[in-house]
Formats: C-alpha cells, structure tokens, sequence
C-alpha cells in the first residue's frame, strides 16, 4: 500500500542524504524545497516499510511540473519504487486533470525510459522536458 503523507521538517535530513547520494541532484542544498506547503503539492510517498520517494508538483501556466526525490538503492529497492510509481502516479495524475498535464524534466535514462512508456513524450524545449498530455472528455 502506498500512502501519501506530509513532507516535515523531520524528513529534511533525509532528503539532504538522499539528493547527496543521487547523481542528478547533488548539487541541490535546499532541503526544505521539498517540504509540504511548498509548491502546489508536495508530500514523501511511502510504503510499509518507510518513504520511497519525496515528490513536489509546481503549477506552470496550465501545466504541472513534477519533482521527484528518489530514495538510493541501498534503501529504496528497485521494485518497491516501481510500486509506488505504478500506484501513486494514477492517484496523483488524477488530482491535476484541471491542467494541459504533466511536464518533468531528466537526464536519467532509466527514469525517462520509465516515463516514456506511461505516455510522457519529449518536448522541444527545454532539453530533457517530458510531457503527458491530460485527455480531453
């Protein structure tokens, strides 16, 4: 089961240990950026065992953009963060169908790869934005 739950002051050195042990965000210093109340949503998704991912969604024009913070291998197993991804995006793509969709931005193989194959297309610009149109009832 995942849930989502706030993202605290508690978690932030967690999140600063995570973003330091991630190759694509380790520059990144601001913790706190990650925290509940920031953003239009922001919470740390977790299973039974603990916190999988921190996510933090942003509003752009009609558009979201979506942050992810993932947990390292060493704590966040490849197949408990596929879970999480496969249950909570729905859950969380659901919440923001008033927006044109989803835009993230990577560098990531992996990640991308993942993305790409849930619908989310390469924008031109800028490089490394993806996008996921919402359809239109």
């Amino acid at each position: 089961m995942i849930k989502f739950i706030p993202s605290t002051k508690e978690d932030m050195d967690q999140i600063r240990e995570w973003a330091a042990a991630d190759t694509w965000h380790q520059d990144q210093k601001q913790s706190e950026w990650w925290l509940t109340g920031s953003g239009h949503i922001a919470f740390c998704a977790q299973d039974e065992i603990g916190p999988v991912v921190y996510v933090k969604v942003e509003k752009e024009e009609d558009w979201y953009r979506l942050h992810c913070q993932f947990g390292p291998r060493e704590e966040v197993s490849r197949e408990r963060l596929l879970e999480a991804m496969m249950i909570g995006l729905p859950v969380l793509f659901g919440g923001l169908k008033d927006g044109k969709g989803v835009i993230f931005n990577s560098m990531n193989p992996s990640l991308i790869k993942f993305m790409v194959s849930l619908g989310f297309k390469p924008r031109a610009c800028p490089v490394g934005d993806y996008e996921l149109k919402f359809e239109v009832i």
